[in-house]
């Protein structure tokens, strides 16, 4: 798991305290930390990372923000409150769309400079030559037969 409760309690100062009693239970927040990590995890693992990652890697403070953030959206939409205006409850949407904005960034960047190791099956995957041009013709015809249009035995109506 990579954040914690202090860092939920943090993005939502207003809340207090979570115990065994509360909404959300303390309980709760933890499996929405978990929940979290294992989506983080995931979009690691599709793109070709190692899950794994070490203790003092650049990109472990970035991770706990991430999970510590998805699990103080799940707090709001458990109130059902706004922490700030007392009104519906909209905070949480915005929470949820900036930790999805960012689980995508890990699909397109260079994340073995934050620490974090490309998996070597992968690594030899990317390597592979692609063809890059057709290789036979699409329209129906081949080159013996061009000059001669003959009808079809069964045309489509």
């Amino acid at each position: 798991m990579y954040g914690d409760l202090d860092g939920v309690s943090a993005l939502l100062p207003s809340i207090g305290e979570y115990s065994s009693t509360s909404t959300p239970t303390e309980a709760q927040v933890y499996t929405w930390l978990d929940e979290a990590s294992a989506l983080i995890n995931g979009a690691l693992a599709g793109a070709g990372y190692s899950i794994t990652v070490a203790g003092d890697a650049l990109i472990l403070p970035v991770l706990s923000g991430m999970t510590q953030l998805y699990a103080a959206a799940n707090v709001l939409q458990a109130r059902g409150l706004d922490s700030t205006s007392g009104g519906d409850e909209n905070k949480s949407e915005l929470m949820f769309r900036r930790f999805y904005a960012q689980l995508k960034l890990f699909g397109g960047g260079n994340l073995d400079l934050l620490g974090v190791t490309v998996l070597a099956s992968v690594a030899s995957a990317n390597s592979r030559r692609m063809r890059t041009r057709q290789t036979r013709r699409i329209d129906g015809y081949s080159a013996t037969y061009e000059g001669s249009a003959t009808a079809y035995e069964y045309p489509s109506e």
